[in-house]
């Protein structure tokens, strides 16, 4: 589990599980968009991202 980006930055919960933070605002939202066929839209994203250190 990678986040699909080799500089995601994975961390474990405490119950072990693995979670991802958020690398990228656009992916989910843009899955959401093509699911919905959604054709004209104006958006801006504001937010933190995480990213590990190389």
């Amino acid at each position: 589990m990678d986040g699909g980006h080799p500089s995601a930055c994975v961390l474990m919960d405490r119950s072990g599980g693995l979670v991802t933070l958020p690398y990228d605002l656009t992916q989910s939202f843009c899955r959401f968009v093509a699911r919905n066929k959604i054709t004209k839209l104006k958006r801006y994203f504001l937010g933190q991202v995480f990213r590990e250190d190389q």
